[in-house]
């Protein structure tokens, strides 16, 4: 729309910046698109999910005690939807706030941003052990969800703040 605009101080200043930023864009793409097929492969199986609480709670117990009399299967519905904002967040147009994802972070404002780091971590291991493209899928969800991680983490550090 930059380009289009009536005021050339609303445009772009030259055509090799246009160029630049859709290049940049075009090469963000092929890895939400690979994490995102990677996501139909492993998100239909519930030991995809199983094994991602284990790590979960292999590195983090005290996380354990926050679904005891949850059914789990609620909880992989739950995981399911925000999986896929995480891969989609780089793509949304969903940037003012409040957004989906940053009432995501509000519910999980009491974790430290450490936190979605061993969270990410955990969904990593998960996809190597579930997907068979292995690597190339783990590569793909990391530099997906980055973005999405990085959202909530930052979210996360201002919430401390506000409640100091």
């Amino acid at each position: 729309m930059r380009m289009l605009s009536v005021d050339p101080v609303d445009r772009w200043d030259t055509l090799d910046q246009v160029i630049a930023i859709l290049r940049a864009e075009r090469a963000i793409f092929p890895c939400v698109e690979e994490a995102k097929a990677s996501y139909r492969r492993c998100a239909q199986d519930n030991q995809f999910y199983e094994t991602l609480y284990n790590k979960l709670f292999e590195t983090t117990p005290a996380i354990r005690t926050m679904f005891v009399g949850r059914p789990m299967e609620q909880q992989y519905q739950v995981l399911r939807d925000a999986l896929w904002l995480l891969l989609s967040f780089r793509q949304s147009e969903e940037r003012g706030e409040p957004t989906i994802l940053s009432g995501i972070a509000r519910t999980h404002a009491r974790f430290e941003p450490a936190q979605f780091e061993l969270f990410q971590e955990a969904v990593l291991e998960a996809v190597a052990q579930h997907d068979p493209d292995g690597p190339g899928a783990v590569a793909a969800w990391r530099d997906a969800m980055t973005p999405g991680i990085d959202y909530l983490k930052m979210k996360a550090g201002k919430a401390a703040l506000v409640s100091a």
